[in-house]
């Protein structure tokens, strides 16, 4: 009688009675919703796309090139709790294209097909939003390729008639390129392009673009260019048109020839040619050369000068070369022996001793005047050799040397020399 009551007063608790019909509801949908759920239909969009490389594909060396990332959309149908965003993603459908046909390089259409990846998935795939993928195969080539610089613009002239435009020079003179043979076979040229936009007053420097290109200028597809990880550019020299006298500079000029000088001449004595104009402003001679005392012998020196190895500038008229001769009257030669005491180390690098592996230095060639030669002995001509950036070694090693001597405002050594020296760790 009393579990009676007990049970009578739960019926009447209106608390009890409203969790217990929620969760009754709860229990009713549940049941709907996985046993009476409709079924319905959902786009899964970009599915990657896996190439199997079949066995043909690995024995012929081919490769895929240009886009190696496809992806399609999957539509997939099934109960809704099943395929919902919450339930299904795009990685759960695994999509493939077989190579099983590809034996050659070349463009192939490869058939898809998509399945779920979990063997006793509850829905069902019915389509992809495309049959085929074009993929193009071949075999891995490279090679190295000069460059041709190349300038693509609108304006009828990049420079003005007071400026001379000289041919562009480019940073790098060559790239390696690599991708499908067949396409590497083609290429005929190789481009190195720069956009100009603006007229020139002065030497600038733009970025080029690479461009490999085929017979009559065809585009290529598929490669890819290595310039060493470094941007290449092209450069536009441009300088200022001047008329100037032609000079040629002595260097290392003995004291007593400042006041006493040499005669330099140079043939022709005028050109027209191209400087840059900051410098031009400061200048009124073009410099062709610098000419070192130790190029000099007593009497008539004759050089000639390529117009190609001038740095100071262009030489825009036609001048095969120039000659400048260097003279002076009255000096005399000597030949001498220097000792090996008078071989003299700087630079030494840390953790390492030199020794002169000579004892003599012979045919040291001395020009000056008359007097102070015949006052010069073989205990006056030194020679000083820089060691910096050697290394150790094993073997003799040939380095060039400054000779000079101990009269040297009237007196200097003609011509190069090397000593040889051993370079040691220091015990």
């Amino acid at each position: 009688m009393q579990d009676k009551k007990k049970l009578r007063r739960l019926f009447y608790n209106n608390r009890l009675l409203m969790i217990f019909s929620a969760f009754l509801s709860f229990i009713i949908w549940l049941t709907v919703a996985l046993v009476f759920s409709p079924e319905d239909q959902r786009v899964l969009k970009n599915v990657p796309v896996k190439i199997e490389m079949s066995n043909s594909v690995s024995s012929f060396d081919l490769r895929v090139f240009g886009t190696d990332e496809y992806f399609v959309d999957v539509t997939v149908t099934g109960k809704r709790y099943l395929i919902g965003p919450g339930a299904l993603k795009a990685d759960d459908i695994s999509v493939t294209a077989s190579t099983n046909y590809v034996d050659a390089a070349g463009k192939y259409s490869l058939s898809i097909k998509a399945i779920p990846k979990k063997n006793n998935a509850e829905y069902t795939i019915t389509d992809i939003s495309a049959d085929y993928i074009d993929v193009y195969f071949d075999v891995y080539k490279e090679g190295e390729y000069l460059l041709t610089p190349d300038i693509e613009t609108d304006l009828k002239n990049l420079v003005t008639d007071e400026y001379y435009r000289a041919e562009p020079v480019l940073s790098e003179n060559a790239v390696t390129i690599s991708g499908p043979a067949t396409e590497i076979n083609k290429i005929k040229i190789v481009y190195a392009r720069a956009q100009i936009k603006k007229t020139l007053t002065k030497t600038t420097t733009f970025d080029a673009l690479i461009i490999p290109t085929g017979e009559n200028g065809s585009r290529l597809r598929y490669l890819t260019i290595n310039s060493g990880n470094a941007d290449i550019t092209l450069t536009v020299p441009v300088y200022k048109r001047a008329y100037l006298p032609v000079k040629a500079n002595l260097l290392d000029i003995p004291s007593n020839f400042l006041t006493d000088p040499f005669t330099v001449t140079c043939s022709p004595a005028k050109v027209h040619c191209g400087i840059d104009e900051d410098i031009l402003n400061e200048t009124s001679v073009f410099e062709i050369a610098n000419i070192s005392f130790s190029q000099l012998r007593a009497g008539k020196n004759v050089f000639t000068i390529k117009p190609e190895q001038i740095t100071a500038g262009v030489v825009i008229d036609d001048v095969g070369q120039f000659t400048v001769t260097v003279e002076k009257q009255g000096l005399a030669e000597r030949t001498f022996t220097l000792n090996k005491q008078n071989i003299i180390f700087k630079n030494i690098p840390d953790g390492l001793q030199a020794s002169a592996a000579q004892d003599t230095v012979r045919n040291v060639i001395v020009e000056g005047l008359p007097a102070q030669l015949d006052s010069l002995k073989n205990t006056d001509i030194y020679a000083e050799v820089d060691l910096a950036g050697f290394e150790a070694s094993d073997t003799e090693q040939q380095v060039i040397a400054r000779l000079f001597t101990t009269n040297d405002d009237s007196c200097w050594v003609f011509g190069t020399y090397k000593v040889a020296v051993r370079l040691e760790k220091s015990s």
